[in-house]
């Protein structure tokens, strides 16, 4: 573990970046946070809130599970609720550029673990 970085946890404000772009508004909220145990998977919950009018606002719920495989593997599941117009007009983009984005975090994850 860095020691020079802070550590995540629950009712801390992160600042993340997700399709290129940071997320929205002050940044997003964890509102769980959970270590990876024996036989349990780790869990991570956040939110990103972007306020306006109905063409600008924006709520995110974004989740992603860690899960231990046997022969040193891991899962990521992730899941996303998008509400709002800006959603509605990504999710409308064929390929919505938002699972693509999401793909690049377990990707770097590889990356690193495989160094």
């Amino acid at each position: 573990m860095n020691s020079s970085r802070p550590v995540c946890c629950s009712s801390v404000r992160i600042r993340a970046v997700t399709v290129g772009c940071e997320s929205p508004g002050p940044g997003g909220l964890v509102v769980r946070l959970q270590a990876p145990a024996e036989g349990a998977p780790g869990r991570l919950s956040r939110t990103a809130k972007q306020d306006g009018g109905p063409e600008e606002r924006l709520d995110v719920l974004h989740v992603r599970l860690v899960e231990d495989l046997p022969g040193g593997r891991v899962r990521v599941l992730t899941q996303e609720t998008r509400i709002g117009a800006p959603a509605a007009t990504l999710a409308r983009q064929r390929t919505d550029p938002m699972p693509n984005g999401h793909q690049a975090w377990p990707d770097r994850l590889v990356r690193a673990a495989s160094r």
